[in-house]
């Protein structure tokens, strides 16, 4: 069982929130580690200061040097020590599902001088290729998907027909520079309807949305991804089943959500996941649309040759910094999308054991502590 999980590189990190600690475990090849972290009420907001950074496109040296503090300080306190080149899965929870770790850094940023270089931070990118879940749950009930020869059903609407609803400048260049990759058929401009979503998606694999999206915070259910003529609504969109490989949602914000206590994160992203797709590329923030297109363009050429989503999203932005010009290497840029699935992990029984084990030690945990203090009190 050890030399299997060996043989993957692969680590679990799973989190778990509770009202004063950080429960914070870790599964690998050899061991189980179990940490735990005391937090108070401004963990929160500390969260959500990074994500501000994270996704705000500034310019300014403080902006640079706060992101520079609060990104190793995360990652100094609260992700374990990993040896490097290893395939980690994160099992977020709550408010740290709106984070993506491979923009965090690994070396604390000690230039005294007053020059922006997002270009040359160590981020976790350049070390390690993850992934996330919702749930480790997923792991045992997602892992019986066999995977189809690629076919790419692509939505690349105008809004000629929607009132309000801005342009998209960059969307069917995004998709007409990915075809020469694999099997594609994009319906753009005005025929990105609704009506063609429900009539041709079951003969592909793969679905590409280079659209709007919007959510809706007050209504999560009202959340939707904008087509040509309506809106595909994330009420319909849990109660399909949609049996695919992979589901790339590029469009604004649909992996981001509203976070509910026990429940994790409602977003688009996850209707798909629980519609049965077992693999989405979603963003967690409002995105360049022009910058995306780059970035998809070296996804879907990584992808054609190596058939794993993880490693393919990791090496494209690895390229998109490395090929970039500094002022665009901003995280706002490249790292807003992530990949929320279990490709290529082994369908066998011993992995699924041992992520019941890892359940089930994460539920003793969590009695002792509340068993402790109740004690306590």
């Amino acid at each position: 069982l050890q030399k299997k999980l060996r043989k993957k590189d692969a680590q679990i990190i799973e989190y778990f929130k509770g009202e004063e600690h950080l429960f914070i475990f870790l599964l690998d090849g050899k061991e189980l580690i179990a940490q735990t972290i005391q937090i108070d009420d401004t963990f929160d907001d500390y969260v959500y200061s990074i994500k501000k950074l994270l996704s705000t496109p500034s310019y300014s040296y403080e902006d640079f040097r706060s992101y520079c503090d609060v990104s190793f300080d995360f990652y100094n306190q609260y992700f374990p020590q990993i040896e490097k080149n290893k395939n980690i899965i994160i099992i977020p929870d709550e408010e740290l599902s709106l984070i993506p770790f491979d923009a965090l850094i690994s070396q604390q940023y000690t230039s005294n001088d007053t020059i922006i270089r997002y270009h040359k931070l160590n981020y976790l990118a350049n070390d390690y290729q993850i992934t996330y879940l919702y749930s480790s749950n997923y792991l045992i009930e997602k892992n019986n998907h066999s995977q189809s020869a690629n076919k790419l059903l692509g939505f690349a609407p105008n809004y000629s027909l929607r009132h309000g609803i801005s342009e998209l400048q960059y969307n069917e260049e995004e998709l007409n520079n990915i075809t020469g990759n694999m099997n594609t058929y994009v319906f753009s401009d005005t025929t990105a309807t609704y009506k063609n979503f429900i009539e041709n998606y079951k003969d592909y694999n793969i679905l590409h949305f280079a659209t709007h999206a919007i959510f809706n915070d007050q209504i999560p259910l009202d959340s939707r991804i904008e087509l040509a003529d309506t809106s595909l609504y994330l009420y319909q969109l849990i109660t399909m089943n949609l049996d695919l490989d992979l589901a790339v949602l590029s469009a604004c914000e649909t992996g981001t959500g509203t976070v509910q206590k026990g429940e994790g994160v409602v977003s688009l992203s996850r209707a798909f996941f629980q519609a049965g797709c077992p693999n989405i590329i979603a963003s967690l923030w409002k995105v360049s649309d022009q910058k995306t297109g780059i970035l998809m363009q070296d996804f879907y050429h990584n992808y054609h040759n190596n058939n794993n989503i993880s490693l393919s999203l990791a090496n494209a932005k690895k390229d998109y910094l490395q090929n970039t010009i500094a002022k665009n290497t901003h995280p706002f840029y490249w790292a807003g999308f992530v990949h929320i699935g279990v490709n290529n992990m082994d369908n066998n029984s011993h992995f699924s054991f041992l992520i019941i084990t890892l359940i089930i030690v994460t539920c003793l945990c969590l009695l002792f502590f509340i068993f402790k203090k109740i004690r306590n009190n």
